[in-house]
Protein backbone atom coordinates (compact mmCIF):
# COMPACT_ATOMS: atom_id res chain seq x y z
CA UNK A 1 0.00 0.00 0.00
CA UNK A 2 1.83 3.02 -1.27
CA UNK A 3 2.41 5.64 1.42
CA UNK A 4 1.31 3.45 4.28
CA UNK A 5 2.86 0.02 4.54
CA UNK A 6 2.86 -3.55 3.31
CA UNK A 7 -0.31 -5.63 3.37
CA UNK A 8 0.16 -9.41 3.43
CA UNK A 9 -2.89 -11.58 2.73
CA UNK A 10 -3.13 -15.35 2.49
CA UNK A 11 -6.00 -17.45 1.20
CA UNK A 12 -7.16 -21.04 1.50
CA UNK A 13 -7.31 -23.26 -1.58
CA UNK A 14 -11.03 -22.40 -1.84
CA UNK A 15 -10.29 -18.66 -1.98
CA UNK A 16 -11.29 -17.73 1.55
CA UNK A 17 -9.06 -15.27 3.40
CA UNK A 18 -6.88 -17.10 5.89
CA UNK A 19 -4.78 -14.31 7.33
CA UNK A 20 -4.24 -10.58 6.90
CA UNK A 21 -1.22 -8.78 8.31
CA UNK A 22 -0.36 -5.10 7.92
CA UNK A 23 3.27 -3.94 8.23
CA UNK A 24 3.74 -0.21 8.85
CA UNK A 25 6.60 1.27 6.77
CA UNK A 26 8.09 2.89 9.85
CA UNK A 27 8.24 -0.29 11.87
CA UNK A 28 10.06 -2.21 9.13
CA UNK A 29 13.74 -2.17 10.09
CA UNK A 30 14.88 -4.37 7.19
CA UNK A 31 13.67 -6.45 4.30
CA UNK A 32 15.72 -9.28 2.85
CA UNK A 33 15.76 -12.52 0.92
CA UNK A 34 16.99 -15.40 3.02
CA UNK A 35 17.57 -19.04 2.27
CA UNK A 36 16.36 -22.09 4.11
CA UNK A 37 17.87 -25.52 3.68
CA UNK A 38 15.86 -28.71 3.52
CA UNK A 39 17.09 -32.25 3.01
CA UNK A 40 16.45 -31.94 -0.73
CA UNK A 41 17.10 -28.36 -1.78
CA UNK A 42 17.47 -24.67 -0.95
CA UNK A 43 14.31 -22.59 -0.59
CA UNK A 44 14.36 -18.80 -0.67
CA UNK A 45 11.95 -16.54 1.14
CA UNK A 46 11.27 -12.82 1.52
CA UNK A 47 11.18 -11.64 5.13
CA UNK A 48 10.71 -8.44 7.10
CA UNK A 49 12.35 -7.55 10.40
CA UNK A 50 9.98 -5.39 12.43
CA UNK A 51 10.94 -2.88 15.12
CA UNK A 52 10.55 -4.37 18.58
CA UNK A 53 9.90 -7.91 17.35
CA UNK A 54 12.27 -10.85 17.43
CA UNK A 55 10.39 -13.05 14.95
CA UNK A 56 10.65 -12.39 11.23
CA UNK A 57 7.53 -11.85 9.14
CA UNK A 58 7.70 -14.09 6.05
CA UNK A 59 5.88 -12.70 3.02
CA UNK A 60 4.88 -15.93 1.24
CA UNK A 61 5.10 -18.76 3.78
CA UNK A 62 2.94 -21.24 1.89
CA UNK A 63 3.99 -20.83 -1.75
CA UNK A 64 7.75 -20.03 -1.66
CA UNK A 65 8.19 -18.24 -5.03
CA UNK A 66 11.43 -18.79 -6.92
CA UNK A 67 14.41 -16.47 -6.47
CA UNK A 68 13.80 -14.45 -9.67
CA UNK A 69 10.29 -13.52 -8.51
CA UNK A 70 11.48 -12.75 -4.97
CA UNK A 71 14.20 -10.43 -6.31
CA UNK A 72 11.64 -8.48 -8.33
CA UNK A 73 9.28 -8.15 -5.35
CA UNK A 74 12.17 -7.23 -3.04
CA UNK A 75 13.33 -4.47 -5.38
CA UNK A 76 9.88 -2.91 -5.68
CA UNK A 77 9.05 -3.08 -1.97
CA UNK A 78 12.51 -1.88 -0.92
CA UNK A 79 12.24 1.14 -3.25
CA UNK A 80 8.76 2.02 -1.93
CA UNK A 81 9.89 1.79 1.69
CA UNK A 82 12.98 3.92 1.03
CA UNK A 83 10.98 6.55 -0.88
CA UNK A 84 8.31 6.78 1.82
CA UNK A 85 10.87 7.09 4.62
CA UNK A 86 12.70 9.79 2.65
CA UNK A 87 9.44 11.65 1.95
CA UNK A 88 8.38 11.57 5.62
CA UNK A 89 11.85 12.59 6.76
CA UNK A 90 11.78 15.59 4.40
CA UNK A 91 8.39 16.66 5.78
CA UNK A 92 9.67 16.38 9.37
CA UNK A 93 13.02 18.07 8.54
CA UNK A 94 15.15 15.08 9.67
Amino acid sequence: MRGMGVLLESYTSLGHKRNIKYLDFYKITSIFINEGLSSRDVQYYLAFQMEGEEKLVVAFPHILPNLVILKSIYSQVHDMIAAEKKRRCTIKQC
